[in-house]
């Protein structure tokens, strides 16, 4: 597969680059939606999606405490989190990069969680 890979053209690289890229950072996203989920108890199946704008959609049982939703909405600010402090530790800018787009891509999130 490496070999097949390494024939293509460079701009064909980049983009399968970006969209593995962006399949692992909303699949962290969603899986982070779906463990505040589990933890009060609903079931949730988190999906990712690469293709922009969505980027992922987590499934499940909509919560009926205000407190349970804003804690779910925002759980993948904990992605941004430990990507900052990687940073600051290691002074790595592609992690910082990582953050930075999740915390980018949470938009929606903060807008559900004031809103629901």
């Amino acid at each position: 597969f490496y070999n097949m890979f390494i024939h293509l053209p460079s701009f064909i690289q980049t983009i399968i680059g970006i969209v593995i890229f962006l399949f692992f950072l909303s699949g962290a996203h969603e899986l982070l939606h779906a463990l505040a989920w589990w933890y009060y108890g609903y079931s949730a199946i988190p999906i990712p999606i690469p293709i922009p704008p969505i980027l992922g959609i987590t499934i499940g049982q909509k919560p009926t405490n205000k407190k349970e939703n804003i804690i779910i909405s925002l759980a993948p600010s904990l992605l941004t989190i430990v990507c900052i402090i990687y940073w600051w530790l290691y002074k790595d800018e592609s992690v910082l990069v990582l953050g930075l787009l999740n915390l980018l891509g949470m938009g929606y999130d903060f807008v559900s969680a004031l809103f629901r």
